[in-house]
């Protein structure tokens, strides 16, 4: 593969969409840097938005994948541009990408791209349709992988704890003034954020709908 008449190499399928989507989200936080760029997805009902975000492999594309059949509509995954100053988050709708495949329904529509490490599932198979304009941010959640496979937990954290981990999930800090520091402190004091680990898939989206009520 070339990009930029720079040549990268390439092995297997998993490092072509590796390579090409990191060149991808590059230029789109050049063009966009008055956005904070949060390693997470996106998912929206009633016109209002929730980031949900964590180290990779944590569970949080596969909690999109759920809840996009359960009444949410799809902003993002891997990546939502966050607006800091109106604290909105644009749609950035590419494939849904999941290190594993589901243990329950629904089952993934046989477009579905399986690579040597990650499965990716276009967009448009979706049931709900992905948004196109920027949806108001009405709390974020974090999801820490260290409970896997343990009962579910989660509650409310405070503005501080919430600009550690947006900071540490973050992808383009440099692009704003104080390395991000003083955006992260701004999102993290303005947006309700909340923790959770361990529990069931079914269980994570029934806690995250419930903070929409």
């Amino acid at each position: 593969m070339s990009c930029e008449n720079t040549a990268i190499t390439c092995i297997d399928r998993y490092d072509l969409i590796y390579e090409f989507e990191k060149f991808i989200t590059e230029r789109v936080q050049l063009m966009r840097a008055n956005l904070f760029f949060v390693h997470g997805a996106a998912l929206s009902i009633a016109d209002r938005c929730v980031v949900i975000s964590g180290k990779s492999g944590c569970g949080k594309s596969s909690l999109a994948w759920f809840m996009t059949h359960n009444g949410f509509e799809y902003l993002s995954d891997e990546l939502s541009p966050v607006n800091p100053d109106f604290l909105h988050v644009e749609p950035y709708p590419h494939a849904l990408c999941m290190k594993n495949e589901p243990l329950t329904e629904p089952v993934l529509p046989e477009s579905t791209l399986f690579t040597e490490g990650t499965i990716h599932v276009p967009a448009f198979e979706l049931p709900a349709r992905a948004v196109e304009q920027a949806c108001p941010l009405s709390f974020l959640v974090f999801i820490d992988k260290g409970r896997h496979g343990q009962d579910l937990a989660w509650g409310r954290i405070g503005g501080a704890e919430s600009a550690a981990r947006l900071y540490s999930n973050g992808l383009n800090h440099l692009s704003h003034h104080g390395d991000g520091l003083p955006v992260v402190a701004s999102i993290g004091s303005r947006v309700p954020s909340y923790l959770m680990s361990g529990g069931t898939v079914e269980e994570r989206a029934q806690v995250v709908k419930s903070l929409f009520n």
